[in-house]
């Protein structure tokens, strides 16, 4: 605290010194879970399949990107899925997919030869999409990609 010649103190506020958050820093924008209850009185036949539920799952990421209720307007989060450069997908369960991460780009709607410039295919595991993000975040300070989508599902 200083003093000012007539002896009244004078506070000085504290400001925190600002700091440039670097822009290729990796930051996690939206996340979405999709899911049909075993009880939700739908035959075998009639239940989604695991591309349908990874599409459903990027676009609820989407979704939650701009804060938007299911089904809303998600003008930000579309314009991430557009500008995605990697798509990563688990290798699905009950699925016959040849190639899944090219499936799910033509789902969300990526026409052929636009898709991402990475389309990976990761092995089966309940574990896996975390590796599949720590490496994303490696590869986004670096400059290797700057919209990395990671999804996983499994329907059996």
């Amino acid at each position: 605290m200083a003093r000012i010649a007539s002896g009244t103190p004078v506070c000085r506020q504290y400001a925190a010194p600002t700091m440039a958050l670097d822009p290729r820093t990796p930051v996690v924008v939206g996340v979405g879970q999709v899911s049909t209850p075993a009880d939700a009185g739908l035959a075998a036949a009639d239940r989604p399949e695991p591309l349908e539920l990874m599409t459903a799952a990027l676009r609820a990421a989407a979704e939650d990107c701009d804060g938007a209720a299911a089904g809303g307007s998600a003008p930000a989060g579309s314009a991430l899925l557009r500008r995605a450069d990697n798509l990563r997908v688990v290798a699905p369960l009950g699925s016959h997919a040849v190639n899944p991460a090219l499936a799910v780009a033509s789902a969300l709607g990526y026409d052929a030869g636009s898709e991402p410039a990475q389309l990976l295919v990761s092995a089966v595991g309940g574990n896996i999409p975390q590796p599949l993000i720590h490496d994303a975040y490696g590869a986004s300070p670096r400059g290797d990609r700057d919209v990395v989508l990671v999804t996983r599902a499994d329907a059996l």
